[in-house]
């Protein structure tokens, strides 16, 4: 254990006679369960029940009934997880590319190594879907980790403070922990975290000795590759923060273990050598197409200081604090990717845990590391109440490649590591009796229990919750009978309607329990396909309503994807029915969903078209309408601080397709028109590449151009999306709307 850090042999170690003491008086009541890591095989088996038979009270009461007719969770997440367990099992035995599938974003293919597509744990549960389906391996995957996170913590506890109760509490501190609680509702990938205390406890026998150079280096490499195909995400902090732990250590450590620590440095860095050797080809598809934006701002997913000391909604006594006083921080906050807080209990064990440890290397190595921790886990600027205050030094990581993705706030698993292993140390060494020690850390898990009424109904949650803990599967009969293959050849390309249906994606359910006899044109989770967000139909996809010029860029769209049919589910068609009636489109109602068979509905030149040209056309026309409308507004001497599409259409100037917003504001869909003082600003979201055209023809008529906004426009950004606005005066305004009856003609066709 870390010889001249944390072994017990230590001569700063203190009260070692109250070790002796406490295990003589705990072995006469019968409670005693001690023993080297080696010893006795039942203590491991007790803690192992009790974190699952926990992990079925919290979680499991209603699902355990509900395997395969409702998932845990709500969101997007889930939906991707079951496709993803049931991806990985099905193309390994196709012999097809796991990496690259097109069954998504049909025909082009998308890329699953940005994706939280969770291949390790696919593949061990493989037994399971095959003969239960994804659903249920999901649902145990989920009602597994907990347990997992909190029994590799005890293990780490038990090797470090030598009793039993103190480790089965810190693993319960880990394993369900207010991080744990908070991504059971959605983030199956961020649950996987049994790694990472393996990690911790096979560096601590290697340092003692108790095992090999090979038996370590060939146990991380397999521990790194199950955390690296779990979730790249935690692979990569893991190594950042082991990284500048070992740091730390260095610096405290004496001579002796010095030397050693360099030693394992190597072993270390030989062990991540072979591992990149044998995850080249995952690594190929990581670079090679492009690194993607990071989907989620760093600074917004990070803790805020009032993180520390609030209790989030998943907790018992969360709700009625957060209604009484701090609802206005969880109502604007994203409370769920915040993990820092351990109520009031784990705080006086913290803080004793400090005053009395802090002369020991351990105490200053484990206070050190926790300060360090959470200080990059307030992210790249220091927030209180959601204001920003200063910058912090994850700044400076955060603007590196690959690991800009990561977000901060979940660095508090690593503090939770931290203090389960604190918390056990000062509960088996310090003074004091075992009731109040017992006392104590009721006290500290009081505080830490989970509301067990998110996970017993489905549907339905609390204030602030935003996200059902557990959710009902809506699977149509026209694919729980397989009526789809009356309609559609093996390999068709399907377009499901609505797109990211009550933030889910239910098509991805379905064509995974259909064994992927189809395609779609969905993608995976948060990050989309790089050409996505160029083409205009996915807004309206997403929003439910039209556009501008709808019918051709449907048409465009399902030309160049090669789509057979367009499936929209009855039970939440919204206003589907009626725009693509508009388009000319008819559907028949079957089983459930409303199938509209667009196999020979798309126009030759439309099935030639390319995004870049179906993105040129709808800002020709939309930025044209804009102007146009503008103009009619400014030679009416109409108030300018009223102008806005809103307002535009309630005069009939301009008539928008669908979807009419508040007359107050500036913004439908991706195009913006208001006034900046005596000027009028027009602007539309949009890949630079398919909006610069617009600057050519309209740039000498206008004031100030901005791209992305607020940034003024000093060179072009072929790459690069955002805000393009332009600023007019009245005559450049009139002279900019003069252009637009030219669209027709210099639209590509």
């Amino acid at each position: 254990m870390l010889p001249h850090l944390i072994t017990r042999d230590s001569p700063d170690f203190p009260n070692l006679q109250l070790e002796a003491r406490f295990a003589q008086r705990t072995r006469k009541r019968g409670i005693y369960l001690g023993g080297r890591f080696a010893g006795s095989k039942f203590e491991y088996l007790v803690a192992a029940l009790v974190y699952l038979a926990l992990s079925l009270i919290w979680f499991g009461r209603y699902i355990v009934g509900h395997l395969s007719d409702s998932y845990m969770g709500g969101g997007t997440d889930p939906i991707c997880h079951i496709w993803a367990i049931a991806w990985w099992p099905y193309a390994i035995s196709h012999w097809i590319n796991p990496l690259i599938t097109h069954a998504l974003w049909a025909p082009e293919g998308y890329n699953l190594v940005w994706a939280t597509s969770i291949p390790g744990p696919s593949l061990v549960v493989y037994p399971i879907t095959r003969v239960l389906g994804p659903v249920v391996s999901y649902n145990l995957l989920c009602l597994g980790a907990p347990p997992a996170a909190a029994f590799s913590a005890f293990l780490v506890c038990r090797y470090v403070c030598r009793a039993f109760w103190p480790a089965l509490f810190g693993g319960y501190v880990f394993g369900f922990s207010p991080y744990i609680l908070c991504h059971m509702l959605a983030h199956l990938v961020l649950l996987l975290v049994f790694p990472i205390p393996l990690v911790v406890l096979l560096v601590l026998r290697r340092i003692d000795a108790e095992i090999g150079r090979r038996a370590f280096v060939g146990g991380l490499i397999c521990i790194l590759l199950l955390q690296f195909l779990s979730s790249t995400e935690l692979f990569a902090t893991t190594t950042i923060f082991g990284a500048m732990l070992l740091a730390l250590g260095f610096a405290l450590a004496e001579t002796q273990l010095r030397s050693q620590l360099i030693g394992l440095v190597v072993e270390i860095a030989g062990a991540y050598v072979l591992l990149i050797l044998l995850l080249v080809p995952y690594f190929y598809y990581v670079f090679v197409p492009g690194l993607p934006i990071p989907p989620n701002p760093a600074a917004i997913y990070s803790n805020d200081l009032l993180t520390f000391v609030l209790p989030p909604p998943v907790l018992w006594f969360g709700p009625q604090l957060i209604d009484r006083a701090f609802g206005h921080f969880f109502g604007s906050s994203p409370w769920w990717e915040q993990a820092g807080y351990f109520g009031p209990g784990l705080w006086v064990l913290i803080v004793l845990f400090a005053y009395s440890f802090w002369k020991t290397s351990l105490g200053r190595f484990l206070v050190l590391s926790f300060i360090l921790v959470a200080v990059m886990s307030v992210g790249p600027e220091l927030r209180v109440s959601g204001k920003a205050a200063l910058l912090m030094p994850w700044w400076f990581f955060n603007k590196l490649p690959l690991i800009n993705a990561a977000l901060p706030g979940r660095f508090g698993v690593y503090l939770s590591l931290i203090v389960a292993v604190g918390a056990a140390l000062y509960l088996s060494r310090s003074g004091g009796r075992f009731w109040r020690k017992g006392l104590l850390a009721g006290f500290a898990l009081a505080f830490i229990v989970p509301q067990p009424a998110i996970w017993q109904q489905t549907g339905r949650f609390p204030a602030f919750l935003g996200t059902p803990g557990l959710t009902r599967i809506h699977v149509p009969d026209f694919f729980r009978h397989a009526e789809y293959k009356r309609y559609l050849s093996p390999g068709d390309n399907v377009v499901f309607l609505p797109l990211d249906h009550g933030g889910s994606n239910p098509g991805l359910l379905w064509q995974a329990q259909s064994g992927f006899y189809f395609n779609t044109t969905d993608w995976f989770g948060a990050i989309p396909p790089q050409d996505a967000p160029r083409w205009p139909i996915i807004t309206a996809f997403q929003h439910g309503a039209a556009i501008f010029d709808f019918n051709e860029q449907l048409q465009g769209f399902l030309g160049a994807h090669r789509v057979k049919a367009i499936i929209v589910d009855a039970n939440a068609a919204g206003r589907w029915p009626q725009i693509l009636a508009r388009a000319g489109l008819s559907g028949a109602a079957l089983d459930g969903v409303i199938f509209y068979d667009v196999a020979n509905t798309v126009s030759g030149q439309l099935q030639r078209a390319t995004v870049h040209q179906l993105a040129e056309r709808y800002a020709a026309v939309s930025f044209g309408a804009l102007l146009s409308a503008a103009k009619r507004y400014v030679a009416e001497d109409l108030p300018l601080n009223r102008l806005t599409p809103g307002e535009l259409n309630r005069l009939k100037m301009l008539e928008l397709p669908d979807s009419v917003p508040s007359t107050g504001s500036n913004w439908w869909q991706s195009l913006w028109l208001g006034s900046r003082g005596n000027l009028i600003s027009v602007g539309i979201v949009g890949n630079f590449e398919d909006l610069h055209f617009l600057v050519d023809r309209y740039g000498s008529n206008a004031v100030k151009i901005y791209f992305p906004f607020p940034k003024p426009l000093s060179k072009r950004r072929e790459s690069e999306s955002g805000l393009l606005l332009m600023t007019f005066s009245r005559e450049g305004l009139r002279q900019a709307a003069g252009k637009v009856r030219d669209v027709g003609r210099q639209t590509p066709e």
